[in-house]
């Protein structure tokens, strides 16, 4: 919880649940030290912060889908620079946008946070079920390696090579820290695993 007290600009004092307290960036130096965890979520351990939707029929569904509040008693998500939402009511479901009436997607599963792998279609929408990933950094492909399932990653800046879908490693580039895709749709090209900094890919699987 925030705590009261003067600190310096782009500093935060914080009380632990626990009764320790310290402070903290948020912002200073430009380091973010802290995340806003909804209401109701503190205590439930598998509750992550986001996740990636991938190879949903509807292009407006596919993408990085961020914590926002609760619903329901559980986390409620939104696609980011987008509609759609993530989110529990009965089951877990996808639905095109704030309020809507109908659902696309849905997962029997009663998790506390959204269950990753295949949803089942069984809404609106008759195309193919989507994939959702826990966005991980475990997960980041950090050296060239062949035959890995991926998907766009933290420093992705592509546009839609990926066709917001899943791909496999298929060579080494004789450029240090880069490793070539083809993806689903049958688009092939070169990604940055570790050249300049930049990570463009998390495996899946």
């Amino acid at each position: 919880t925030v705590a009261e007290g003067r600190v310096d600009l782009g500093w935060v004092n914080v009380r632990w649940d626990h009764g320790d307290g310290n402070s903290y960036r948020v912002g200073a130096d430009g380091k973010y030290d802290l995340m806003v965890v909804p209401e109701g979520t503190r205590n439930a351990p598998d509750v992550k912060v986001s996740f990636v939707v991938a190879g949903a029929g509807g292009e407006a569904i596919n993408g990085r889908y961020v914590l926002v509040d609760t619903q329901n008693g559980r986390p409620r998500y939104k696609l980011e620079h987008g509609q759609a939402v993530m989110f529990f009511q009965e089951k877990w479901k996808i639905a095109e946008r704030e309020g809507a009436t109908a659902w696309l997607y849905q997962h029997p599963a009663a998790t506390s946070s959204p269950p990753t792998g295949p949803w089942t279609v069984v809404g609106d929408d008759p195309g193919p079920p989507p994939l959702v990933f826990d966005e991980s950094e475990d997960d980041i492909l950090r050296g060239p390696e062949v035959g890995l399932r991926v998907r766009r990653g933290p420093d992705w800046e592509w546009q839609d090579q990926d066709d917001g879908g899943l791909g496999i490693t298929v060579d080494i580039e004789a450029r240090l820290g880069w490793v070539a895709v083809r993806w689903d749709h049958g688009v092939e090209n070169k990604y940055r695993v570790g050249a300049d900094g930049k990570y463009d890919l998390i495996v899946v699987g």
